[in-house]
């Protein structure tokens, strides 16, 4: 399976929202205990900790310095059980390996493969913008009420447009302004200045397509600079987009172009393993980080892999895995990016219609 190509993966996607998770052992409903509500995960670097610091007094939690392993973090984990766990750090550490370790132990707090925690990372290119991030909507009422689906084809293969037309026309059937902007078109190559304009903030926005950690499907850090993404929750699937580095990789150019959230992959293939994570958002009751835990558990259940060992599985050499572990390697590499505990408002709830799907499925 992992050999074959990513258009072709993204075709065989199933839109189809099992909306009633809360009673699987894979998605328990989330507490609210205010005493173990939340953890505050940073490094020893004394710029980011007064960061952590405000952040830990803003929601009356603890915080944990991260050391040379994770060990005495799950001992704090498994004695808190928090709800949310936010995690404050210089994107000079933030690479495959820490993301996949993080992963490991965020589901390691029970004895299983799942995910037990809301998790997000405050980061930034400079600390500002970190703190940015994170107070960024607080005390904003607006509602989401637009869609866009960003997509880059495949040396003419359709699958990758088809997939964007089929989420455009779930908004569309409800009356939402959605649209879809295929980048490497005829159309785009006339009309790039008023698709840029499409985006006009308090948007979902979904990329399923071409990346690198600097670009897009096609749109690099001087295309955003053009954008509005206030309020906005950006999903990117393209390959490498959750990279973060200097200002011209794709992630900061989001982030600081003032999308409330963003979650992207560090590595390839992502919109296969975050397609769940959007379906959940758009049910408009959950948090973002209740989106993503119950997204990533979803898709967990989704290729059958809920009785892997969760233990030293995380791996970087990863094109030499069995197809399980090749699978939930990629889904540890979803990097959410913003304060979890975020609730958008959305307009109204968008349920998927599946799409056809070949035989092989």
């Amino acid at each position: 399976m992992k050999r074959l190509t990513l258009s072709l993966l993204l075709i065989v996607m199933v839109l189809q929202l099992d909306c009633d998770k809360s009673s699987s052992p894979t998605s328990p409903e989330e507490t609210n205990d205010p005493q173990s509500e939340h953890l505050i995960i940073t490094s020893s670097d004394s710029s980011y900790q007064q960061l952590a610091n405000e952040i830990t007094s803003h929601y009356n939690a603890e915080m944990i310095v991260m050391g040379e392993t994770t060990d005495e973090l799950l001992d704090k984990l498994k004695e808190k059980t928090p709800q949310y766990v936010i995690i404050i750090l210089p994107h000079q550490v933030i690479d495959q390996k820490l993301a996949g370790e993080l992963f490991e132990t965020l589901c390691s707090i029970n004895d299983d493969v799942y995910l037990d925690v809301c998790y997000g990372y405050i980061t930034g290119t400079t600390v500002d913008e970190a703190r940015n991030l994170f107070y960024r909507g607080k005390n904003s009422v607006n509602v989401i009420d637009g869609f866009i689906a960003l997509t880059h084809t495949f040396d003419d293969d359709s699958a990758v447009k088809l997939l964007a037309k089929s989420y455009r026309l779930n908004f569309n059937n409800i009356n939402w302004a959605a649209y879809t902007i295929d980048v490497n078109s005829t159309v785009w190559d006339s009309y790039s200045d008023d698709f840029l304009r499409k985006f006009r903030g308090n948007q979902l926005i979904f990329s399923i397509g071409h990346g690198t950690p600097f670009s897009i499907c096609g749109l690099d850090a001087n295309h955003f600079s053009q954008i509005n993404l206030n309020g906005s929750i950006v999903l990117s699937g393209a390959c490498q987009t959750g990279k973060v580095g200097g200002k011209d990789f794709i992630a900061h150019s989001i982030l600081n172009q003032g999308a409330d959230n963003y979650i992207g992959s560090i590595i390839t293939h992502g919109w296969i393993y975050m397609r769940k994570i959007a379906e959940y958002i758009c049910e408009d009751k959950y948090t973002i980080g209740q989106s993503i835990k119950r997204g990533m558990n979803a898709t967990i259940d989704h290729y059958e892999i809920g009785n892997l060992n969760i233990h030293n599985l995380y791996q970087t050499d990863l094109y030499s895995l069995p197809d399980d572990e090749w699978h939930l390697n990629r889904i540890a590499r979803i990097i959410p990016f913003g304060d979890p505990t975020n609730k958008p408002t959305l307009k109204s709830k968008v349920s998927f219609i599946n799409p056809a799907l070949p035989p092989w499925f």
